[in-house]
């Protein structure tokens, strides 16, 4: 009866004290939010334990020990999050409000022919902040909410980028891998890829987003008219390149198209008995579409009649310009400059015509029937053969006045345009030299920046190298002094020593690949002859060696990438460097070349 007391006795003090242990846990209890929306999936550190947020954004710690510190942290590090931790000193409650702010960041480069665009913008669709990219090209923008599809634009003059979709996802979606392995063999079974139209605006699964630039291209539509008329078949060259001709079509339209921004173009225009007010445009630096209005010189016609019958030998004047009626008393004007006001009259200090002239206010189409008349009276018509006779001695000194002036301007004409299409061909060829400077000017630099990114790349080989072999080096200190002297002497009685080897594809030799020697602090670079041999000759013994192959595309699929030998006293022969060859890409070439 003793003994039972005593165990009823124990197990209800087992029972209070597990009361109170229960009552001495609380839970931890938060939210996580991105644009004031619950995000699924973060993972939640608490003292080093995971918990994941559900649907709604909510996480849940059950059981936690009172009086214990607490420290609550976003697991991702790609994420950043308001506030960055929350601390709890002594937990003597429960907490519902442990809640975090979630954001991302979109970083990126924009690169113009490999080499990084500076100063260009960087907007993102739901902000008016405008971000600028860095010397290398880069950029970054904070504070992005996440589960949301962004549009990154980029701009900068001259040049065309196109923008990208991007959405920063909590989590993953889930892959049908089904579906995918199917449309994979069905790939393999058509010898292709599947195709995916492309588009200014492809979404990112991640949040790197880098963007390519390209010069952006204009156009230039050219309008020719004759008055109202539109002029078809007018020839028109750009930068006096006679191979590439346009010509403009029923409407008097011709659209030149992708010229290529800040170049120099010179536009000339020809057509056969027509003459244009201006005949070469320039654009000196074309940064947007352009429109060119042609306009060709109009006609001014009429006719002269004396007593209802043709007058011949009268001379008509329209501005400066002088013209005689013909035997039909028809008169004509080629060439008249239009959209300016004109008066037109014929000239007789013997007759008086009716009108005595015609203005014209603005001339903007050819002219027609602009005509004039003498009436005769009675007694006029008794030495009408004589006053005719006068008038036309007198027109013909006012035409022969004319004539003379005519040579002159239509020399000094000639002259202009001689010069003008002179002037045109200096400027085209040095369009030419200053595009050609350009163009070396970028490749000089493109060769320098990767000299730059190779010279890093070496550092960082030559940082990692050092890495490795710093155990060797501290296990090499700790030899005795005795066998560093026996060290010492062996290596002024010893040879130098090789390594040698070949870079192979397929059992052939690779010429030309390029094979760097590490020695720290000191690298040398060698390149495999032209059946893929390479040899590092002169080595001392008994130091610690790594012979890599710098990688680029032509080399990316070597194995090993590199070799490393410690304490190296002898030498080393077929050290080959093989490339890991698809046999299905190996196939399909083959297949090919037998075609």
């Amino acid at each position: 009866m003793k003994k039972f007391f005593i165990a009823v006795f124990f197990v209800s003090v087992g029972f209070i004290f597990g009361i109170n242990v229960y009552a001495e846990e609380f839970s931890i209890v938060g939210k996580i939010t991105s644009l004031n929306e619950g995000v699924k999936g973060i993972e939640v550190n608490i003292d080093d334990q995971l918990y994941e947020t559900d649907e709604n954004g909510y996480y849940r710690a059950e059981h936690m020990s009172a009086g214990e510190k607490h420290t609550i942290k976003i697991e991702r590090l790609d994420f950043c999050s308001s506030p960055e931790f929350i601390k709890i000193d002594s937990l003597d409650k429960n907490i519902k409000d442990a809640d975090f702010v979630v954001y991302g960041e979109i970083v990126g480069q924009v690169t113009y022919n490999e080499m990084p665009l500076k100063n260009a913008i960087v907007k993102i669709n739901d902000r008016e902040q405008k971000y600028f990219t860095d010397a290398k090209g880069n950029y970054r923008i904070l504070n992005v909410g996440l589960n949301k599809e962004y549009v990154v634009s980029v701009s900068s003059k001259c040049f065309t980028i196109p923008s990208k979709k991007i959405v920063l996802r909590s989590v993953e979606p889930v892959v049908d891998t089904e579906l995918e392995t199917a449309v994979s063999d069905s790939a393999k079974k058509m010898d292709k890829q599947p195709v995916v139209e492309a588009s200014s605006e492809t979404e990112e699964s991640t949040n790197i987003l880098n963007f390519k630039a390209e010069i952006s291209k204009y156009n230039i539509t050219i309008n020719a008219v004759q008055g109202i008329m539109p002029l078809e078949n007018v020839e028109i060259t750009v930068n006096n390149d006679t191979k590439n001709k346009y010509k403009t079509n029923k409407d008097g339209v011709c659209e030149i198209k992708g010229l290529l921004c800040n170049r120099k173009y010179i536009i000339k225009a020809k057509k056969k008995d027509i003459q244009f007010v201006k005949r070469i445009y320039t654009i000196d630096n074309i940064t947007e579409d352009t429109k060119i209005d042609l306009e060709a010189y109009v006609d001014v016609s009429g006719k002269v009649s004396i007593d209802n019958g043709p007058f011949a030998n009268v001379v008509v004047e329209c501005g400066d310009r002088k013209a005689q009626t013909d035997k039909n008393g028809n008169y004509i004007f080629k060439n008249v400059e239009p959209n300016k006001p004109y008066k037109i009259k014929a000239v007789s200090s013997i007759f008086t015509f009716d009108p005595a002239e015609i203005p014209v206010k603005s001339l903007r189409n050819s002219l027609a029937e602009n005509n004039f008349a003498v009436t005769l009276k009675e007694e006029d018509r008794q030495d009408l053969p004589a006053k005719i006779s006068a008038q036309k001695k007198e027109s013909a000194k006012i035409m022969k006045e004319y004539s003379k002036l005519q040579k002159t301007k239509s020399s000094e004409k000639k002259k202009v345009c001689a010069e003008e299409d002179l002037k045109v061909k200096e400027e085209v060829l040095a369009e030419q030299e200053r595009i050609k400077e350009k163009q070396l000017q970028e490749e000089q630099e493109l060769a320098a920046y990767k000299a730059a990114l190779e010279e890093e790349s070496v550092k960082e080989t030559i940082k990692e190298t050092e890495a490795k072999l710093a155990p060797v080096k501290e296990q090499k200190q700790s030899v005795t002094k005795d066998k560093e002297e026996v060290v010492a002497e062996e290596k002024e009685e010893q040879a130098t020593i090789s390594i040698q080897g070949r870079v192979m594809k397929n059992k052939e030799g690779v010429s030309d690949v390029q094979i760097m020697l590490i020695c720290p602090p000191a690298t040398k670079k060698f390149r495999t002859d032209r059946n893929g041999f390479y040899k590092i000759s002169d080595l001392e013994k008994n130091k610690n060696y790594v012979v890599t192959v710098l990688t680029d595309i032509k080399t990316a699929k070597l194995s090993p990438k590199s070799r490393m030998y410690k304490e190296l006293n002898t030498d080393m022969k077929n050290q080959n460097f093989y490339y890991i060859v698809d046999r299905d890409t190996e196939n399909k070439d083959a297949a090919e070349q037998k075609k």
